[in-house]
């Protein structure tokens, strides 16, 4: 496996001056040509031979802490050397981007739905408000015992709305408590697909592999996102892949190998499990 500089051991996976593509003012999958021209356009103005000479301390130690960080974002984007990080960091980014636009898209339907029914709500206390307008309008013994009844239906249309309020309510929370059930069981289940378990036998490997080794010995298949030793005989592994397609070659390959076997994990095993492998 390469090996990676300081720079691409940043926190998320990416470089230490963060997203690489906002410090050079890039959307994620720009071009090698626009990484390379952005670059040099930031680099004509931040270059610390193009400062005043008489520039403030702060600011120049500003200027080249940015002259720095687009070097460093150059390097993550283009260099070969961080391949393996900006997959899984450009997966990450992706994999987010997608959560915000689902989330956003669940808070546009809540919201209508809520306007729907405080539309609905209103309309109905303002023409209860104007029946009662009309009601008082009368002088006589008829229009004063109809008024009573009026107000009696009134009543019971504010008694009515403040179920639908309390109703509405209550129903907005429980959607919301399902929505947050739904995201967390919706995440755990996709990184499952980018999950095997693996075992193998401490007798004929002869000597336990480590999550390093694990990590270099399975990238074979793919990126190789985390490994997690499992189980306390210290023989098994949960091994995550950047991509999902990486699962089935890699448990095909083991399927008959007495030194190690791969599973699924989650649905996928029992979705797997009821066709041959290819």
């Amino acid at each position: 496996m390469p090996t990676t500089s300081s720079s691409a051991a940043g926190k998320g996976g990416g470089p230490e001056c963060g997203n690489p593509y906002e410090v050079l003012g890039l959307k994620l999958g720009a071009t090698d040509g626009e990484v390379t021209k952005a670059y040099r356009r930031l680099a004509l103005k931040l270059h610390p031979d193009k400062q005043k000479a008489d520039l403030p301390e702060k600011e120049a130690g500003e200027l080249a802490r940015r002259f720095h960080d687009i070097k460093e974002a150059r390097s993550f984007l283009l260099d070969s050397e961080h391949k393996a990080d900006r997959e899984k960091f450009d997966a990450k980014l992706r994999s987010n981007a997608l959560r915000r636009e689902e989330d956003a898209k669940r808070e546009q339907s809540m919201s209508d739905r809520r306007k729907m029914m405080r539309e609905e709500l209103a309309a109905k206390e303002r023409d209860a408000a104007g029946s009662k307008k009309r009601s008082r309008a009368s002088g006589t013994s008829k229009a004063a015992a109809a008024t009573t009844a009026e107000e009696e239906r009134m009543e019971q249309l504010r008694r009515k709305g403040k179920q639908m309020r309390d109703t509405y309510a209550a129903k907005a929370a429980s959607d919301e408590a399902v929505h947050r059930a739904r995201r967390k069981v919706d995440a755990t289940e996709r990184l499952e697909r980018r999950q095997v378990r693996v075992k193998w036998s401490r007798s004929k490997v002869g000597k336990s592999h480590s999550e390093h080794s694990l990590a270099e010995l399975l990238s074979t298949f793919g990126v190789v996102e985390g490994v997690e030793l499992i189980g306390s005989k210290g023989n098994a592994a949960l091994v995550t892949f950047a991509d999902e397609s990486s699962c089935p070659p890699c448990v095909k390959f083991y399927a008959d190998s007495d030194v190690m076997r791969a599973t699924f994990v989650g649905k996928r095993k029992e979705e797997e499990g009821r066709r041959p492998l290819c």
